[in-house]
């Protein structure tokens, strides 16, 4: 079966992300635990072919902190995984804003997350 390029864009994402420790979570988990980071397909277009041999994959890394102790405490650890974020996905595509931060739950856990755009480049297989 052929790999798709949606499915080897969000492998070199995880391998990206890999060296920073965090757990990286190709799709929705039922619950968390932060540090982590959600990989899901962004909104509108989630894939198009640049040329013959070239995809272009956009993805939304959801970027989520332990929300335990002070407000400040939690934005510096989101903060500090935004910046490793991009500089680790820097080096296999192109790494759009982080949006503003906001508090949400997911199952029992309650994280401070922030999203940040990515573009990957794949080889189309033949």
């Amino acid at each position: 079966m052929t790999v798709s390029p949606m499915t080897e864009a969000r492998r070199a994402v995880i391998t990206a992300l890999a060296p920073l420790g965090v757990t990286v979570y190709g799709a929705p988990p039922e619950t968390v635990t932060p540090p982590a980071v959600l990989l899901m397909p962004a909104e509108g277009e989630w894939a198009k072919q640049i040329t013959f041999g070239k995809t272009q994959v956009n993805v939304t890394a959801t970027l989520l902190a332990s929300f335990t102790g002070t407000n400040e405490a939690a934005l510096e650890r989101l903060e500090s995984l935004a910046w490793e974020a991009r500089k680790a996905l820097d080096l296999i595509g192109i790494v759009g804003s982080v949006v503003s931060p906001r508090l949400v739950k997911i199952g029992a856990a309650e994280v401070a997350a922030a999203d940040l755009s990515l573009a990957i480049h794949v080889t189309n297989e033949e």
